[in-house]
């Protein structure tokens, strides 16, 4: 693997070097997106879910359904890095996964940091900050989604209505690939902790299949 420098020491790096390493590590990136590879036809589905936590009811909820479901939490790499995107593209050139579901973290993109980010300067360079170091997130989501065009099988995002990570250059490329699907997560048994009040939480799901 490239000896790719690590978060906390690229911020004492000047800023065109920066950019210079960030666009090495988009092509180490691109190398992982290798191409299909020969294996014999899969006769039952298989689906991944990224960014999930380590007991996420989507995974749980397919197995229970008898499809095989892998789940890629932080336990397992943390994408923020080469070698936990590495550890990724490994999974899924291993199972193939006909659809694969991703969830990045929201909270950069949420409303409540546009308007925090509206607060002083120091603020704003906060927020925008965060969401600079978050965009290699989008870069991978719009990596898999490419990945699983290419191979005529499906990717899904989901992210809250309201996200701004929607309105990103890095987004462009799953926009262009896919269709956006709002509802309320109340709609699908989401309540508030230990009571019976549902939670409204729009949420909103962009995916490359019809069904």
């Amino acid at each position: 693997m490239f000896p790719i420098y690590s978060p906390q020491r690229r911020s004492s790096i000047p800023t065109s070097l920066k950019t210079s390493l960030d666009a090495v590590q988009r092509i180490a990136d691109d190398i992982f997106v290798s191409a299909p590879s020969m294996k014999d036809p899969k006769k039952t589905m298989v689906v991944l879910e990224v960014y999930a936590g380590e007991f996420s009811p989507l995974t749980e909820c397919l197995r229970e359904l008898g499809i095989k479901a892998y789940r890629f939490s932080r336990k397992d790499g943390d994408l923020a890095t080469p070698s936990g995107r590495r550890r990724l593209w490994e999974l899924i050139d291993e199972i193939e996964p006909d659809h694969i579901f991703v969830a990045p973290e929201c909270g950069p993109w949420s409303g409540w940091n546009h308007l925090n980010a509206q607060k002083s300067l120091a603020m704003w360079d906060y927020v925008h900050s965060k969401q600079e170091s978050e965009k290699v997130h989008i870069h991978l989501c719009a990596q898999l989604c490419k990945y699983q065009q290419k191979r005529h099988r499906h990717f899904h995002l989901e992210q809250p209505l309201g996200s701004s990570m929607i309105n990103t250059n890095e987004f462009e490329p799953i926009a262009e690939c896919s269709k956006r699907v709002c509802f309320d997560m109340c709609a699908f048994g989401l309540k508030l902790p230990k009571t019976s009040k549902f939670i409204k939480k729009r949420s909103q799901l962009w995916t490359t299949s019809p069904e």
